[in-house]
C-alpha cells in the first residue's frame, strides 16, 4: 500500500487498484482517483504475481514477458 493508493492481486492474476490516481500511478491510463477497486486492463493477458505500491508509483511483477511494469505515467511501461 503506498501513500493515497493501493493495489491487490487475485488468485488469477488479476490485478486491482484504487485511491489517489495523480501521476497515474494506480495503471488506469489517466490521472483520476478511484474510490473502488478497478481492474488495470493493460495487463489482460498477464498475470500478475506480485504488486507494490509505493508513495509515488506502483510496480507489477508478472508470469509473461515484459516481467515488470511500472506505474507512473499515463499507462504501465515495461
Amino acid at each position: 500500500m503506498g501513500r493515497g493508493h493501493a493495489g491487490m492481486l487475485t488468485h488469477g492474476g488479476e490485478l486491482y487498484t484504487w485511491g489517489d490516481g495523480g501521476g497515474a500511478r494506480l495503471g488506469h491510463g489517466h490521472g483520476a482517483t478511484a474510490g473502488t477497486p478497478q481492474r488495470v486492463h493493460t495487463l489482460w493477458g498477464a498475470a500478475a504475481t506480485a504488486v507494490k505500491c509505493s508513495d509515488s508509483a506502483s510496480a507489477v511483477i508478472s508470469q509473461v514477458p515484459p516481467p515488470c511494469f511500472a506505474c507512473k505515467t499515463a499507462t504501465l511501461k515495461p
